[in-house]
């Protein structure tokens, strides 16, 4: 896995937020290539370790040493990964991470049937879907011209979720229970709450969304860029966030209440 500066690695970002009024639906296009990689491969680890309640996976290759075992240290902290991978990828040849989760015990699901499971997506706490043509393998990192789609949004999130469980459940017959975040009532999960959805929106910024925070420059977007994932251990105000926030470095209480209202308008009572 080659290592380059993250500075280098930024340019490889093109971020594109779809805050639509009322809806808190965002999307983030990533590239890489021979000259550019890491990129896609850092955010993809930074949303599984701030995964919270459930990470579904549904990918053509994994020989991703880093993206297995940040699954791995995901469900070791109790959250709920269920991964299926396409027919020849339940051995360890070729570095493949199959025995690396089922090791640790992560329900891994292996299509049989005709046609290749060629998905490349992941659901990510029933609100962040990632896709694109980037397959979490270091080929895809290190070799190829790839993209991946960063979209925080539950309604999609929700017909990513419906194809996983048909797959896993109803072709594969894998007896999953992962009709919701809680295990299994049939119902829709609950919409996120305007700390939750405020706390969310933060946690998939951006450095160049940062940068737009009026009086946020480079060295403090890329402090923030760093922190994430916030993580509150009661999210019900937006004050419990400012005082996540203020945790970083130069990041005061006027700066805080600036980058909530930059990304939070229209929750927590209209404010």
């Amino acid at each position: 896995m080659k290592r380059g500066a993250f500075a280098v690695c930024v340019w490889g970002i093109l971020a594109v937020p779809l805050l639509a009024q009322g809806v808190g639906c965002s999307v983030e296009a990533l590239f890489v290539s021979p000259y550019v990689d890491q990129t896609i491969e850092t955010r993809i680890i930074a949303a599984i370790e701030g995964a919270q309640c459930r990470v579904l996976v549904a990918m053509y290759s994994f020989t991703d040493d880093e993206i297995g075992q940040a699954l791995v240290e995901a469900h070791q902290r109790s959250v709920k990964v269920y991964v299926l991978l396409d027919d020849g990828q339940d051995s360890d040849k070729q570095g493949r991470e199959f025995p690396r989760l089922q090791a640790a015990g992560i329900p891994v699901g292996v299509e049989h049937l005709s046609g290749l499971l060629h998905h490349k997506f992941a659901v990510v706490d029933d609100v962040l879907v990632i896709t694109g043509s980037y397959n979490w393998s270091d080929r895809a990192d290190d070799q190829n011209f790839e993209n991946a789609v960063f979209v925080t949004c539950a309604e999609i999130a929700e017909s990513f979720a419906t194809e996983f469980s048909y797959i896993a459940n109803s072709l594969l017959n894998l007896g999953w229970d992962i009709s919701t975040l809680g295990g299994g009532t049939g119902a829709l999960p609950a919409p996120l709450g305007d700390c939750e959805e405020c706390l969310t929106r933060i946690n998939s910024a951006t450095q160049a969304n940062f940068d737009a925070v009026y009086g946020i420059g480079d060295v403090l977007s890329q402090r923030l860029v760093d922190a994430q994932p916030f993580s509150i251990f009661a999210c019900s105000e937006r004050l419990s966030i400012e005082s996540a926030l203020q945790d970083v470095s130069g990041i005061g209480d006027v700066k805080a209440r600036d980058i909530v209202d930059h990304f939070c308008s229209g929750l927590f009572d209209g404010g």
